[in-house]
């Protein structure tokens, strides 16, 4: 069943992938559409935007970003490392799973994100099929939304909402 709602198709396999690796829950990682007021900690993954990879072809190239927010500031009776130490684990946990399997392709990661989307639930992404997911850069801040800090890592991914595995 090909749907071309692509955007929400990757953020919802994204989160599938993540918490498939351990970094998250169904509690806290969330596709960019129900991410507003949740609780910190959380990850958002958010498609930003697409085009074809060749006009017409139904294989899209997605930009993403997976955006991981933790507690910014101190409680008065709070020391750093009761912070800091969670949000640096969150966030390795969520950057590490897009190494996995990655050498000089992408190929097998994409694989497992598609595995992990089918394993989902989800019956719109029974179909969907990642070919490739690279990450592109990063950035970190404070979050403008809230009171956390916002470690975000960016892809690139190319997907075809059919199954062509």
């Amino acid at each position: 069943m090909a749907s071309h709602n692509i955007l929400s198709k990757v953020d919802r396999a994204l989160a599938a992938y993540l918490i498939s690796e351990g970094a998250g829950t169904a509690d806290d990682v969330y596709p960019a559409k129900r991410s507003l007021d949740k609780a910190l900690p959380n990850t958002v993954c958010h498609a930003m935007k697409w085009r074809f990879l060749s006009p017409n072809s139904g294989v899209y190239v997605v930009t993403a970003q997976v955006m991981v927010k933790t507690l910014a500031a101190l409680d008065a009776d709070e020391e750093q490392a009761a912070v800091k130490d969670p949000s640096e684990e969150r966030v390795s946990a969520c950057f590490d799973a897009f190494f996995v399997g990655v050498d000089s392709a992408s190929d097998t990661l994409g694989e497992n994100i598609t595995a992990a989307a089918r394993n989902s639930g989800d019956a719109d992404l029974q179909d969907l099929t990642i070919q490739s997911c690279e990450v592109t850069g990063g950035d970190g801040g404070v979050d403008r939304n809230g009171p956390a800090w916002m470690d975000a890592i960016d892809l690139e991914i190319v997907c075809c909402p059919n199954d062509v595995s």
